[in-house]
């Protein structure tokens, strides 16, 4: 019987040749946009959460902007993610932090 690790390069190998390797994107997101994004990916689809994470960052410039709002503009802003309740809570300690690390 082949051991996880043979099955598993078998799988890749097979993968690979049906698909081949995709892609990767030259520019590397920007961490905290990554980070924020994931946050409102929680509990909720990838519409969701794409819209949330669009409206906010239509509705503030940068990520300062959010950290010194106000919790209610920035729920205005995610509540199409189901759980904006409790991102909302998460994210505006992230975003004070972040706001006082990069002073």
């Amino acid at each position: 019987m082949p051991n996880k690790n043979d099955i598993i390069k078998k799988v890749n190998k097979l993968l690979i040749e049906h698909f081949g390797i995709p892609k990767r994107n030259a520019k590397l997101p920007n961490p905290v946009d990554m980070l924020i994004a994931t946050i409102l990916s929680q509990n909720t689809n990838d519409n969701n959460s794409y819209k949330a994470f669009r409206q906010l960052r239509e509705k503030f410039d940068t990520w300062k902007d959010v950290a010194n709002a106000r919790r209610t503009s920035i729920e205005s802003a995610i509540k199409v993610a189901r759980t904006w309740q409790t991102e909302i809570c998460c994210n505006k300690k992230l975003f004070d932090r972040y706001s006082k690390e990069e002073r």
